[in-house]
C-alpha cells in the first residue's frame, strides 16, 4: 500500500491549502493510497549520531510549505518530495527565482536587488541609485515571503528611505511599478 504524507506549515492550513490537502486525499484515496496530513511543526527531523534522521516515512512526501531545509532533509532520507528542495529554496526567494527565469525569455519587471547587510539600513548612496533605476513610484517587497504581506509602494524619496528602514537587514528588493 502507497503511503503519501503531506507537510503543511500550520499558519497556513485553512481555506486553499487545507482544500487542496482534502482534494487530493481524496483522490489518492479512491486509489487505494494511505494519506496523512503532517504539521511542519509537528513533524520529528534532525541530526543525530553523526547523520540526520526523518521519524516517519512515506512513499511520497506533498510539501505544502516552504522550509526548504526540512524538504532537503526528507530527500537526504531518502523521501521522494514533490517539490524538490532545490525548487522550493529557488521559489521562496524571488531574486533567486529570477536567476534561474533569467535568460529562458520569461519576463519579469526590472529588479535591484537590495545589499545583504548585518546592520543597518540602505544606504543614501543605494536609495538614489534605485529611485534613479526604477523612478517612482518603486515597488519594495521582501525577497521571501507571499501573499503581498510584504510589499509596500514607495511613491517618493522619503517612503522609499521609510521602506527601507522597515526593511531593514532583512533581504528585500525594489522593482519598477
Amino acid at each position: 500500500m502507497v503511503t503519501v504524507h503531506m507537510i503543511v506549515n500550520p499558519s497556513f492550513y485553512r481555506g486553499e491549502v487545507e482544500s487542496q490537502c482534502a482534494a487530493l486525499s481524496e483522490r489518492l484515496q479512491k486509489r487505494g493510497a494511505v494519506t496523512k496530513v503532517l504539521f511542519s511543526d509537528d513533524f520529528l527531523w534532525g541530526f543525530r549520531n553523526g547523520g540526520t534522521f526523518v521519524k516517519e516515512k512515506a512513499d511520497l512526501t506533498v510539501f505544502f510549505n516552504k522550509d526548504h531545509l526540512l524538504a532537503a532533509m526528507l530527500e537526504e532520507n531518502g523521501e521522494l518530495l514533490l517539490d524538490s528542495a532545490r525548487s522550493i529554496r529557488l521559489c521562496d526567494d524571488k531574486c533567486l527565482t529570477y536567476c534561474a527565469l533569467s535568460g529562458e525569455g520569461i519576463p519579469f519587471p526590472e529588479t535591484l536587488p537590495a545589499p545583504l547587510l548585518y546592520l543597518g539600513t540602505d544606504g543614501e548612496g543605494f536609495l538614489k541609485r534605485v529611485a534613479e533605476e526604477l523612478g517612482f513610484p518603486v515597488v519594495a517587497k521582501c525577497r521571501s515571503g507571499s501573499m503581498g504581506k510584504q510589499v509596500r509602494l514607495a511613491e517618493n524619496e522619503r517612503e522609499l528611505r521609510a521602506v527601507a528602514e522597515e526593511f531593514g537587514t532583512t533581504p528585500h528588493m525594489y522593482q519598477k511599478f
